[in-house]
């Protein structure tokens, strides 16, 4: 006879809390039912349509830094680099800070304490790797458009990525109470 009672009592509390799941259910907006704030590219990459973990934001980083270095190496490895400057005719400019680079060690061997022998060493080294690179000069190969979008596409698929993943980590911050 306890036994039925203790059922009784089972089922009463059952449809009380069915009750309540119903009224919740019911009091529940349409557009939170339906909508999930998902975006569809967010929908495309989480197929299961959970939100991401820290993991998952993880896993975007690393590939988007990947990505944007592979861009990077794909920029590079198309554009061709010379330089105006040198030692043949017209290249007149540049000889003088030789003459700084010889004086400035000549004065840093008699004394290397001189500072004076120093800073004339270093800044005519300086100097010089200023000019050199004021010369270079950078040109990319001659291409279609489809190999140019395809030689700046990780760039932008690694942005995606990388911007995906400290959303995540960010939102598993915030989930963390952190």
């Amino acid at each position: 006879m306890a036994k039925k009672k203790e059922e009784e009592e089972i089922r009463l509390k059952l449809k009380e809390l069915e009750d309540t799941l119903k009224e919740e259910a019911a009091n529940v907006p349409a557009s939170k039912n339906k909508a999930t704030g998902m975006s569809a590219f967010d929908k495309l990459s989480n197929a299961s349509g959970k939100e991401e973990s820290g993991l998952s934001s993880d896993f975007n980083l690393l590939g988007g830094g990947a990505l944007v270095l592979l861009g990077i190496v794909a920029v590079m490895s198309h554009i061709h680099v010379s330089s105006g400057w040198g030692f043949g005719p017209g290249a007149g400019e540049g000889g003088l800070t030789i003459l700084g680079i010889v004086v400035g060690l000549g004065m840093v061997f008699y004394n290397y304490k001189n500072v004076a022998g120093w800073l004339v060493l270093g800044g005519t080294i300086v100097g010089t790797i200023l000019l050199v690179l004021s010369r270079l000069r950078l040109m990319m190969d001659p291409m279609n458009l489809i190999g140019l979008i395809f030689i700046f596409l990780p760039f932008a698929l690694g942005a995606a990525m990388i911007a995906k993943g400290l959303k995540g980590q960010k939102k598993a911050k915030e989930d963390s109470g952190e």
